[in-house]
């Protein structure tokens, strides 16, 4: 199965086993959105909005390091978790 649902409506329009209308339906992707990636606009891994402050790297650990602490009980607040990702 693919990565992310988007990836895989692409996938089926590439091979021809969608149209960009249907998965647009099937898959509750805007059309548009199907469009630009299919002709080549934009990227299929492009990212809207501003960098991010974090790494791909350091956003997976945060969220491990986040997913091991509320497993043992020991939930972050905002204010933490900013103080946190400050460290990085």
């Amino acid at each position: 199965m693919r990565e992310t649902l988007e990836e895989e409506a692409l996938h089926k329009i590439r091979k021809g086993e969608l149209s960009v209308r249907k998965a647009s339906a099937t898959f509750a992707i805007p059309k548009t959105t199907l469009l630009d990636k299919v002709s080549g606009r934009c990227s299929d891994y492009a990212k809207s909005g501003p960098p991010g402050v974090l790494s791909d790297d350091e956003e997976r650990l945060l969220v491990e390091w986040l997913i091991n602490m509320s497993k043992i009980w020991y939930g972050q607040t905002r204010q933490q978790l900013s103080m946190v990702v400050k460290k990085f």
